[in-house]
């Protein structure tokens, strides 16, 4: 695996009393430069340092929500869609713009945040790569006072009773186990899921900040990956940790004192205040282990990293040093007031740059696609063998398993062969190491019979008296022996006769060897069959299908069972003109394309040519600039032959600046028919649909399913959002659902925060 540098963001939070004169940013080299200024009051020298400058791998100073995903947030949900993991985190100050850069704001699509933007980019990705089979999964969890909760759990359920341990894995890595993971199969899914988890959160007000998150939240993205065709085995497996840490305090700045202390219900300020210091207690407790986790891995050498300390490390353990790719957003909060905190967060931002993690892909095998193939293989191994054996002039050689009526075959052919003289013994015919186990079974089949027949003798004669086995009076040796097979003749078919061989009876469809010769002739059975089958049918022609397109509705409605020939039938009859104008484009476009193809060569082409007379050029360039150096004083003249190469390299030029403009308004036309081939589309496909709703529905007016008022203006909102922005759709429907459900659950959401936080 090839080791990754942890990257490393800084992002300030806008601010209208922003420290200009204390705090440098400069954009293009990515540095950040702070000027303390401490004074000491007596006018003596001071020990304390009063300037640092941070560099990282990007700085962005009031950068919008956009440029904050584009920048530098896109290559690592790429790379989690290519099957690397990826951890994206937010680390900073209380109140500094956190969970506004991991989430963003709910309420406007525009300032949407890193973990919204992801999840539609995930989904457009697996949207383009069809030959891929992706199965999509989320979780999401907050860890409150080094404890561990679901928020996707059911608010009604006790959560203090469910264990939520983590544990590690050598084949999925670190997980939390009993976590809910749903799978998610649209991007209005994984939206609804993330907007219904941030409900849940924990969260408080203090004088920094009116909704302070008091908990550690972790959402997690989990794809697995395989070929749609099912052609491999391998499953690949990748994660994405979208990460937001609360904001380290300080009890001095987050509380008041006095009158000033915010309250909460029927708390009183005494409580709110031991309450919100427990938490502080905690989360700065786990940003310290987090801090020490950073410092042990940017060490070299092969120090230990205390990752069991706490609940968050041990979560994050992947993404510390593991197999994934990790990018942090230091979020700073670039007033006077904070300038001490604001150097704490540059500090550790600049030790998280120091560490490295082996990311790599994260590929594992299918059991049951690995059992697929095996069993792919081996029957191809067996049509091989019998294609040779064919070839070979050996039919009987067989590699299934055998039948009962061929094991009692070879079962009379071994009781023969023991029976028979010395000199007389049937001649042994070897057809394959198969045929060899076999008989070998056989005959450890006889020797154990005549084993027990002769231990059950050998009883019997201490008590004084013989066994007489179907008729026979002594037996003995194993020649004598004629009850010699177990008695399970309910294992067989038919009865043995005296005139040799056996009745077979109603012989089971695998009773005969599969060979080349059999699946050739049941190849032929079965064409004959379909051939037959085929001819009693009436063959489709333009004639039926008009015939079905003209059938009463009522008929019609009846054999409009598949949708497809549904289509085939609406394209030749109300849709024809629709489908002609559609054919019309394709043609259309094919012509453009093929210019456009035609031209590209021939600006292909004229390129090779400049290429090549500049090559010529610069040869006969560089050959008289030695004989201007042999020969002294001589002067500098271009011949006839390179003035004809120039010349033509400048006639070549105007021809390359031709072509060029001509593939442009060639491109243009592409595009331009390439519109027009959708856009019949679109309306063909529209039409059918109005068509066939009217048909299903039995009635031929597609407005007979009224809309009431509050159903309208849904419609009426979705498609001006539509129309603004077709992306935002998914967006805006999860958004519309949050509001619902924070307004149905808003007491359940209360209870279960306030007995989270009791």
């Amino acid at each position: 695996m090839k080791k990754n540098p942890v990257k490393v963001c800084l992002r300030t939070r806008p601010t209208a009393s922003f420290a200009q004169d204390q705090i440098i940013i400069d954009q293009d080299k990515n540095t950040i430069t702070i000027n303390n200024g401490h004074t000491v009051a007596d006018g003596g020298p001071s020990n304390k340092k009063e300037s640092w400058q941070f560099k990282y791998h990007q700085v962005l100073h009031n950068a919008s929500q956009e440029t904050v995903y584009e920048t530098i947030t896109r290559d690592v949900v790429q790379g989690v869609v290519d099957g690397i993991n990826g951890t994206i985190m937010s680390y900073g100050q209380t109140g500094a713009g956190k969970t506004f850069t991991m989430i963003g704001d709910t309420k406007n699509y525009v300032h949407r945040g890193i973990a919204p933007r992801a999840i539609a980019h995930i989904y457009q990705e697996v949207g383009q790569r069809v030959e891929t089979l992706f199965e999509i999964s989320v979780s999401y969890m907050e860890i409150y006072n080094e404890r561990i909760y679901d928020l996707l759990d059911d608010l009604t359920n006790e959560q203090q009773t469910k264990e939520l341990t983590v544990a590690e894995d050598k084949t999925i890595g670190v997980h939390v186990r009993n976590l809910t993971q749903l799978p998610c199969n649209t991007e209005e899914e994984a939206l609804d899921i993330l907007f219904g988890g941030e409900l849940s959160r924990t969260t408080a007000e203090h004088l920094l900040n009116k909704r302070s998150n008091r908990s550690h939240c972790i959402f997690t993205v989990h794809i697995s990956q395989r070929p749609r065709m099912g052609s491999s085995e391998k499953v690949m497996f990748s994660k994405l940790n979208l990460v937001d840490l609360a904001g380290s305090e300080r009890l001095k700045k987050t509380m008041a004192d006095g009158d000033d202390a915010p309250t909460k219900g029927n708390k009183t300020r005494q409580e709110v205040d031991e309450t919100i210091k427990k938490e502080s207690m905690y989360i700065n407790q786990s940003l310290t282990y987090l801090e020490q986790c950073v410092v042990a891995l940017a060490k070299r050498g092969n120090a230990h990293v205390p990752y069991r300390q706490t609940k968050l490390t041990s979560v994050l353990k992947d993404s510390l040093g593991g197999n994934c790719n990790t990018l942090m957003f230091a979020a700073v909060w670039g007033e006077a007031k904070h300038l001490e905190e604001t150097v704490s967060t540059l500090k550790l931002a600049q030790r998280m740059m120091r560490v490295q993690n082996d990311a790599g892909h994260n590929v594992q095998t299918d059991p049951a696609m690995l059992v697929k193939k095996y069993e792919r293989q081996i029957k191809e191994l067996k049509q091989e063998l019998m294609m040779h054996d064919t070839l070979s002039e050996r039919s009987n050689v067989m590699y299934d398993e055998y039948t009962p009526e061929q094991r009692l075959q070879m079962q009379q052919w071994v009781r023969g062969y023991v029976d028979a003289q010395e000199n007389s013994e049937p001649e042994v015919q070897i057809e394959s190491v198969r045929h060899v186990q076999e008989l070998l079974r056989q005959f450890k089949t006889l020797v154990k019979s005549a084993e027990s027949n002769a231990s059950s003798l050998r009883n019997q004669s201490r008590t004084g008296g013989l066994v007489d086995f179907d008729g026979t009076a002594e037996m003995g040796a194993l020649g004598g022996t004629t009850q010699t097979f177990p008695e399970n003749e309910g294992e067989y078919v038919g009865d043995v006769e005296d005139e040799g061989g056996f009745g077979v009876g109603a012989a089971p469809d695998y009773a005969r060897p599969t060979t080349v010769d059999n699946m050739t002739r049941r190849g032929m059975n079965m064409g004959a069959d379909s051939k037959s089958n085929n001819q009693g049918s009436p063959k489709k022609s333009g004639v039926a299908s008009d015939a079905k397109a003209t059938m009463p509705l009522a008929d019609a409605k009846n054999t409009l069972n598949d949708k497809d020939e549904s289509f085939a039938m609406y394209k030749i009859s109300q849709g024809q003109t629709l489908n002609n104008e559609l054919a019309d484009a394709k043609k259309k476009f094919k012509i453009a394309k093929q210019r456009a193809k035609n031209a590209a060569e021939e600006v292909n082409r004229t390129k090779l040519d400049i290429d090549e007379l500049e090559g010529q050029l610069r040869m006969k360039e560089d050959e008289r600039q030695r004989t201007q150096n042999k020969v002294e004083g001589m002067e500098d003249f271009v011949d006839e032959e390179e003035f004809r190469m120039m010349t033509s390299r400048k006639e070549k030029k105007r021809e390359y600046r031709a072509n060029f403009e001509n593939l442009k308004v060639l491109k243009d036309e592409m595009s331009q028919a390439s519109d027009m081939v959708e856009s019949s589309r679109n309306a063909l496909m529209s039409g059918f649909d109005t068509w066939y709703s009217s048909v299903t529905t039995g009635t031929e007016d597609p407005d007979e399913d009224k809309l009431d008022e509050a159903e309208a203006f849904d419609q009426l909102e979705i498609s001006r959002v539509v129309d603004k922005d077709p992306d935002s759709l998914a967006f805006f429907q999860s958004q519309k659902k949050m509001r619902q459900s924070q307004s149905s659950n808003k007491n359940t959401l209360k209870a279960s925060q306030r007995a989270r936080r009791r």
